[in-house]
């Protein structure tokens, strides 16, 4: 994976790993939305739409992409997936 010293190719490589997943911080099992913030030169990164704090750019692993549904819950009440069954239907234990 590319290191931030090249911003470019970073923010590249992010936006791969990160386009239509949704993401964990560390080792959490929390799953949460992806929303993509301004970085350097114009080029963006992937962090929680809930704004949950971590530290660092993403370039040692603090996020991991996964395809599992999201499970905070204010990135759920963010993305308007707060029905009062949704998030039963949506996640599984196994």
């Amino acid at each position: 994976m590319p290191t931030p010293a090249d911003p470019a190719a970073f923010a590249r490589s992010q936006r791969l790993a990160f386009d239509g997943h949704n993401l964990h911080i560390g080792s959490s099992s929390v799953v949460h939305a992806v929303d993509w913030l301004p970085w350097i030169d114009e080029h963006k990164l992937p962090a929680p739409a809930c704004r949950q704090g971590f530290a660092g750019h993403g370039a040692q692993g603090e996020l991991r992409p996964t395809r599992h549904p999201v499970s905070c819950r204010r990135c759920r009440r963010l993305r308007g997936l707060d029905g009062p069954t949704s998030i039963q239907r949506e996640l599984t234990l196994w």
